[in-house]
Formats: C-alpha cells, sequence, structure tokens
C-alpha cells in the first residue's frame, strides 16, 4: 500500500512540474493541425514583352528570355512554398507603372526584374545586379542575387550596380532588384541565354539569393 501512494505521490509531482514548463500531454491518437505559418509574397517581374521586346538580336529577343527565366523562378519558389505573383503571364505589355503598381499593393516582401544586358560589341559577357541607390536592404538583396546567379551559372561576376533611373526598383516599396542575366550581344553568352538547362542555373541561383536573403533577416 505504501508503494501505490509513492507512485501516486511521484506521479502528481511530475504532472506539477509539466505544468509550471507548459509541457502538453499528447494523446497519440490525435491528429493535432500544423501551425500556419506566413508565406513570403515574391513579384517576379519579366521586363518587356508585347510590342516591347527589348533587346533582339539575330532571332533571340529579349522579352521571350525574360519570361522564360520569370516562369522557371516562379515555379522554384512556389515549389519552395513562397506565393508567387508574376508581373506578367505571357507576351503582353505591361506598363513600369503597372508593375510597380502590382508589387506594392500586394504587399511583396521582395521584387525581382528579370531582364538581358545589350552592348555594342559582341564580345562583353556576364551578370550584373543592379538596385536604387541610397536603399540599402535592396543593396544587401542585390549582393545575393548577384553572388548566386554567378556561383550557379559559372558566368562572369560583373558585380551590384547602384542607380537612380529604373523606374520600378526605385518606386517599389520592398526591397528590389533588377537582374542582367547576360548579354544578349554576345556571341558566346547568346546561345547559353537561349537555352533551357541554362536558364534553369539562372534561376536556381535566384532562388538561392531570395533564400539567403531571408535567411539574413533578424528574426
Amino acid at each position: 500500500m505504501r508503494k501505490k501512494s509513492s507512485f501516486i505521490y511521484i506521479g502528481l509531482i511530475l504532472m506539477g512540474v509539466m505544468g509550471l514548463l507548459n509541457i502538453e500531454v499528447k494523446n497519440p491518437n490525435q491528429v493535432y493541425a500544423q501551425k500556419p505559418t506566413m508565406k513570403k509574397l515574391i513579384v517576379i517581374d519579366p521586363g518587356h514583352g508585347g510590342r516591347d521586346v527589348g533587346a533582339i538580336v539575330d532571332e533571340a529577343l529579349e522579352k521571350h528570355i525574360n519570361l522564360q527565366i520569370a516562369h522557371k523562378v516562379k515555379y522554384k519558389l512556389s515549389q519552395q512554398g513562397y506565393d508567387v505573383v508574376m508581373t506578367r503571364e505571357q507576351d503582353e505589355e505591361v506598363s513600369l507603372e503597372q508593375r510597380v503598381k502590382l508589387s506594392n499593393e500586394s504587399n511583396a516582401q521582395l521584387f525581382v526584374s528579370i531582364h538581358q544586358n545589350a552592348i555594342e560589341d559582341n564580345v562583353t559577357h556576364g551578370i550584373e545586379t543592379w538596385f536604387e541607390s541610397g536603399k540599402s536592404a535592396s543593396k544587401q538583396f542585390a549582393q545575393f542575387i548577384q553572388e548566386q546567379t554567378s556561383l550557379a551559372t559559372g558566368a562572369k561576376n560583373r558585380g551590384i550596380k547602384d542607380y537612380t533611373s529604373l523606374y520600378v526598383t526605385r518606386n517599389t516599396h520592398a526591397p528590389s532588384v533588377l537582374v542582367e542575366c547576360g548579354f544578349i550581344t554576345s556571341d558566346y553568352e547568346r546561345s547559353l541565354l537561349s537555352s533551357d538547362r541554362y536558364q534553369e542555373e539562372i534561376a536556381e541561383g535566384i532562388v538561392e539569393g531570395i533564400n539567403l536573403y531571408f535567411q539574413s533577416e533578424p528574426i
């Protein structure tokens, strides 16, 4: 009898300790809902579209390459649980004002505009990431995107560039970047930019840059 009383006494003590520590005793047969986590909303902006073709060399049109990469980025982000909105889903003309308005009204956490570079010669190549001068969060975001896209593709890292005349990066509320994924005017790089495999590598780098940006945020 004394032994039984001891077990009861010990059990009461354990229950008290568990209560103080706020430990919940769960029924193994009960199904528990997952705690909701706040999803991050990313706006992906494929540059140009419709009548605005962007840069064009031979049969390579910038607007098409931008859209192809953007869809790959959207898919990869969605697979990782992000909410993604694109400023255009197809070959259509969307004004700069509309792109910014979409981002700001959706309260996006990040804005990524995808473009291809162009220059008068046919040898300059590599990746650049542009951000609005004076926006520290955008600068940090640009650094992550630039590093990861260069690593993923093996392309020449031309660094981040600050600018004050890019409408979308200047007027979006969220940290924003404009990624020049390569030079469509480069004979070497143009064929890569049009290839599905290389576009996948660019998309992977952009997604990894986004992940690293959020991981760097203070909790």
